[in-house]
């Protein structure tokens, strides 16, 4: 039984102790791997390289080889042999060695069991060696390989002792393919081809003359197929576009007797509302919008109160507007949308909302006026000799009024849909009259106004062509 060795104390002062069995296993270890490496480097220490003479043989013919072993070792090399010849391939005739140190060696019957082709090799020593392989029957191109072997010194025991050796590729013909026949096919060749060559043209002409006459009569035939088929397709193209034409008519002068007998009929009630309607009330929106901008621009007294007074004749208006006719109706329903919305937008910046001060008694104020209520009308039955109104509502919109006109942002907000609501009103009312005006009436707005309309109508469900067409013949003013 191993017994354990005393502690030992190592460099960073830690102590261990290894028993007798251990530290020979390490020793043993040790060589064997010293023994592999070196075994190692002299196998990768022999080089052997080889040639042939020829890629393509016949099996008659011999094929000549080199071969070149160098030893890049320390050790010598002992009995180099020839141990194993390529597939199917013998060794023919002699084999010669040649070496730097000892010079040539002849083998007139070399035999790859018993002869050596060196009985020793040197450290840095070489040999070559060549002679000529006999195939024993045909292949297709193959990769020849042979095999050396050597002995090494005692000590030397595990080292690999053979190496293979790459001679190249080669092919081994049959006789078919041998050199005479080929030679003799290509004599022959060019006689046989240009025999083969003008019967297949003359039976090539034949038949290309027989296609020839049976595509032309093919061809008669189908021009005369196409053009029975073409006067065929023109004729009933002729009276299908008559029959279109003839419905597209019929379909026209109902539509222009529909139109007409609807026209005849509207344009009257038009005519009414317009100037019952919306005449007086696109009047009273710009006469506001007037004198609210003139106020604005000199802020006396007497322009605001007109300025108020129309405000309160425009809710008249579009009230009697509203109770004779319902709405807006004109010539385009896109119309009808822009002034809408443009309306709709200016009494929510002025008036706020239901239930504002302002809203009740603007509201309130307009159900006192009469349906034919005039300036002058108004300042008799509500302006007092002292100053405020006489009713109670008018009152409290004239001063919600004076609050409201001071705030100019939403003033300003209110007064361009209030432009907006007006240049759409006048437009729509004189388009009825195309044929009456001429030029006819355009929709004339700045580059700001129609910005301003058509983020209105972009908003709404119409496309955006559709919104172009409306605004395709707007001109600018002049000033």
């Amino acid at each position: 039984m191993d017994q354990p060795q005393a502690p030992i104390k190592t460099a960073f002062g830690l102590r261990f102790c290894l028993s007798l069995s251990t530290a020979c296993l390490v020793l043993l270890f040790g060589i064997a791997y010293m023994h592999n490496a070196r075994a190692e480097s002299t196998a990768s220490e022999v080089s052997a390289t080889g040639s042939i003479t020829s890629r393509s043989i016949t099996k008659k013919e011999m094929l000549g080889f080199t071969i070149n072993v160098r030893n890049k070792t320390g050790v010598p090399l002992g009995n180099v042999k020839l141990i194993r010849l390529p597939d199917d391939y013998e060794l023919e005739r002699a084999l010669t060695v040649l070496t730097p140190q000892q010079g040539k060696k002849y083998f007139p019957q070399f035999s790859p069991a018993d002869d050596v082709l060196i009985s020793s090799l040197p450290p840095g020593g070489n040999i070559t060696a060549w002679g000529y392989l006999k195939p024993q029957g045909t292949h297709k191109a193959a990769t020849l390989i042979l095999k050396l072997s050597w002995t090494l010194p005692s000590g030397s025991s595990g080292a690999p002792t053979s190496v293979a050796v790459n001679l190249g590729d080669n092919q081994v013909r049959g006789w078919w393919e041998a050199q005479w026949i080929s030679d003799l096919t290509k004599i022959l060749a060019v006689p046989l081809l240009l025999a083969v060559i003008t019967a297949l043209i003359t039976f090539s002409l034949n038949l290309l003359a027989r296609n020839k006459e049976q595509r032309e009569e093919t061809r008669r035939q189908q021009i005369e197929n196409d053009r029975r088929q073409a006067e065929d397709q023109k004729e009933e193209a002729r009276r299908t576009a008559e029959a279109e034409a003839e419905r597209r008519r019929v379909k026209a002068d109902h539509a222009a007797a529909v139109r007409t007998e609807t026209w005849n009929q509207m344009l009257p009630i038009i005519h009414k509302y317009s100037t019952e309607c919306y005449l007086p009330l696109s009047s009273a929106a710009d006469r506001m919008r007037t004198n609210l901008r003139l106020w604005q621009a000199d802020p006396r007294p007497a322009t605001q109160k007109i300025a108020f007074i129309y405000l309160l004749f425009v809710g008249k208006k579009m009230a009697i507007t509203r109770n004779t006719v319902g709405g807006f109706y004109f010539k385009d329903l896109r119309g009808e949308m822009l002034a809408a919305e443009c309306w709709r937008k200016h009494r929510r910046a002025v008036l706020g909302r239901e239930s504002t001060k302002f809203n009740v008694a603007v509201k309130a104020s307009v159900g006192l006026l009469d349906d034919k209520e005039t300036y002058q009308t108004f300042e008799n039955k509500f302006v007092s000799k002292a100053g405020p109104y006489l009713d109670n509502n008018i009152q409290e919109a004239w001063d919600q009024f004076r609050k409201w006109s001071t705030r100019t942002a939403r003033v300003d907000y209110a007064m361009q849909h209030l432009l907006g609501f007006c240049l759409i009103l006048d437009y729509e009312l004189n388009r009825p009259y195309d044929y009456w005006y001429d030029p006819p009436a355009r929709l004339t707005l700045t580059p700001e106004m129609e910005k301003l309309l058509r983020r209105i109508a972009a908003k709404s469900d119409y496309t955006q062509p559709q919104v172009d067409e409306y605004f395709a013949k707007v001109i600018r003013p002049k000033h």
